[in-house]
């Protein structure tokens, strides 16, 4: 089994069991190789500010370790984040814009799925759209 971070993270997002930024495949004994999607964690872990951070991903009985680089925030071609800590809302409204961004033409319901599999209420994900560009 190998599984790795793909995608753009920030302080403070929750990543959990079926997270989309974890690709997760697994190599069987005849040599082919499936992408799985319904991998484990023993528990949620948040992303803390400028640093990395490694969990465990499980599926059938094997484990791989993931680590979310420090070096990979928000938003290519946005401007440089103030010393200001954002509100939980512009934090929101970035993730959908990245989310739409990196998965452009899609409908609502696609995006509001992406963001409450980051965690978010179906009320708070709503409101990220509403707010984002």
């Amino acid at each position: 089994m190998e599984a790795h971070w793909w995608g753009d993270h920030y302080a403070g997002q929750v990543i959990k069991s079926g997270n989309v930024y974890v690709e997760c495949n697994v190599t069987y004994e005849d040599g082919n190789t499936e992408s799985v999607d319904d991998w484990t964690m023993k528990k949620p872990v948040t992303v803390p500010t400028e640093k990395s951070v490694s969990f465990y991903v499980y599926y059938g009985g094997m484990k791989d370790k993931v680590t979310v680089p420090k070096n990979k925030f928000y938003t290519p071609g946005k401007p440089p984040i103030t010393d200001r800590k954002l509100t939980k809302e512009e934090e929101n409204a970035m993730m959908a814009d990245t989310l739409k961004e990196e998965y452009p033409g899609h409908g609502h319901q696609y995006y509001l799925d992406l963001l409450m599999n980051e965690g978010l209420t179906l009320e708070e994900a709503e409101e990220a759209l509403s707010d984002s560009s």
